[in-house]
């Protein structure tokens, strides 16, 4: 049997077709929410679906925005996604566009404990745009540029307006613009693990998200918890992912 996993996020919105005999993913597709969630997933559907009438069961911000077979938490979905593609993983921290979740799970992909930070946006996939369109830069030069960092930055403030006020300054200053950047990858990560002690994490850990393209994020998260961070070949859609696996029909 087949079915359509989604993943309705503040961000993108993600779909998966999923073989749940074979246990493997045919087909995915990731599109931007573009504040149109109901439009963009109809959109994922028609392309995953192929004419064909599979079961859709949701997860994300926007889960009871279509109609679906059975939803699930966006929590619970990452857990089943990332135990299916690395049973190995116990902790996954997941860097989404408006929040950023730290889930602790076991052997089964069940959840033990999780935290949250979803009443400041810093960074979050939001704070990194922002700074990014303020740079005047791609993601791409950002990512090709952080990781040519000597000496990081000292970064003040990771207030969405603060920081960028301070990253120009900086740069103005001239300091090198790879410095700067992976200052404020190096801030934003000691943030995530200080607020991850709340469930004290434990190896190996998983990075997903779109905060898991962010390569100095990556590179400062790695320097922080002393390990290389597993990261999915699409880590985008981990969440859908878990929701086609939630289907027991």
């Amino acid at each position: 049997m087949k079915v359509i996993g989604i993943d309705i996020g503040a961000a993108n919105t993600k779909g998966v077709l999923f073989d749940k005999e074979k246990k493997e993913i045919i087909d995915y597709q990731v599109l931007p929410t573009e504040f149109q969630p109901k439009k963009v997933s109809q959109i994922i559907i028609e392309k995953l679906k192929d004419k064909n009438n599979y079961p859709i069961i949701t997860t994300g911000v926007g889960r009871n925005l279509i109609e679906h077979q059975a939803s699930l938490t966006e929590i619970t979905a990452i857990a089943k996604g990332i135990n299916f593609l690395s049973s190995e993983v116990r902790t996954i921290i997941d860097i989404g566009g408006e929040d950023i979740k730290i889930i602790k799970i076991d052997n089964k992909g069940k959840v033990i404990d999780f935290i949250m930070n979803d009443r400041c946006a810093s960074g979050t996939g939001r704070f990194f745009a922002n700074l990014i369109k303020a740079l005047g830069i791609t993601f791409e030069e950002f990512n090709r540029k952080v990781l040519e960092y000597k000496n990081p930055s000292l970064i003040s403030h990771l207030c969405v307006v603060m920081v960028e006020s301070e990253v120009l300054s900086k740069i103005y200053q001239g300091e090198e613009i790879s410095n700067v950047l992976f200052g404020v990858c190096l801030a934003v990560a000691k943030r995530i693990v200080s607020l991850a002690q709340g469930i004290k994490i434990e190896k190996k850990v998983a990075l997903t998200g779109g905060g898991a393209k962010n390569l100095g994020l990556k590179k400062a998260l790695e320097i922080l918890l002393g390990e290389e961070l597993n990261i999915p070949q699409e880590p985008l859609i981990v969440a859908a992912l878990g929701a086609a696996l939630s289907f027991d029909g």
